[in-house]
């Protein structure tokens, strides 16, 4: 009995440690200013409804990210313009293309 709860308790340990390791920001510094400009929307916008970790960890298919921010923006209270999206879109298909590549 004590052996499965002492295992339960490393479970949910290794599983909180594992969400305190996505990221809700990101260095751009070596980023293109265009991307860098572009990520400032993205952390300004996407910031207000939920945490930047939620779209930087998504697994989208390339040429996916045009309708999941589409999606997004959809939301009450996004305030996401139609620039903003494309904006947004942008910088994710980079960031996502640039982390496949390392």
């Amino acid at each position: 009995m004590m052996r499965a709860a002492l295992f339960f308790v490393a479970l949910a340990a290794a599983a909180l440690a594992a969400c305190a390791g996505a990221p809700n920001t990101l260095d751009v510094s070596g980023y293109p200013s265009e991307m860098q400009a572009k990520y400032e929307i993205f952390e300004t916008r996407c910031s207000r409804c939920h945490g930047l970790e939620r779209p930087i960890q998504a697994r989208v298919a390339d040429g996916g990210w045009k309708a999941y921010v589409r999606r997004m923006a959809r939301h009450p209270g996004a305030g996401i313009d139609a620039a903003d999206q494309r904006a947004i879109a942008e910088f994710l298909e980079y960031h996502h293309r640039r982390e496949a590549q390392r």
